[in-house]
């Protein structure tokens, strides 16, 4: 009857054992998942980040890049009108150069907010009109007069009417 006893009470407290150790283990394997969720969370969130400081970086450059040669270009030139530069396929060469797989770069008159040279020319027009509906654009614009360099983010409104955030280097 002892050795039963024993036996049983042994049983038991094996039981009890295995239940808590099986609850720990699940309750460590809930915590580990977790974690890893937000270790990933935290990596690709990093990741974009930093992703979107390579891509500005590399606007940047591009853009100080354009804006030295038409400077040069236009050094050379310096009798042209708005007019002559817009027919100047030359300086349209210089000036519309391409940027990561959609962008491109174009030439602004900072001081009266015109397009002057553009990839599409029916855009070479003033900006004035998107000072109240594109305002973050605006802000970027208009921090660019005078010939301060300007860069930021701002909502973009596509042709299909959606709102994009892009980013632009003055």
């Amino acid at each position: 009857k002892i050795l039963i006893l024993f036996l049983g009470l042994s049983v038991i407290s094996m039981g009890i054992t295995g239940y808590i150790a099986l609850s720990n283990i699940q309750s460590l394997g809930q915590y580990a998942l977790k974690a890893s969720n937000s270790l990933g969370e935290i990596a690709i969130q990093d990741s974009t980040a930093h992703l979107n400081k390579l891509g500005a970086d590399t606007i940047d450059q591009i853009a100080r890049s354009v804006a030295k040669q038409v400077e040069m270009y236009l050094s050379d030139h310096p009798e042209m009108s708005l007019q002559d530069m817009r027919n100047d396929k030359e300086l349209r060469e210089i000036v519309v150069q391409p940027v990561g797989i959609t962008g491109y770069t174009c030439l602004i008159d900072s001081d009266n907010f015109v397009i002057v040279i553009h990839k599409y020319p029916e855009q070479e027009k003033s900006l004035t009109p998107l000072k109240d509906t594109l305002p973050t654009f605006w802000s970027v614009l208009t921090s660019s007069s005078g010939g301060k360099a300007s860069a930021g983010y701002y909502d973009w409104q596509e042709v299909d009417g959606s709102i994009r955030k892009k980013y632009a280097s003055i």
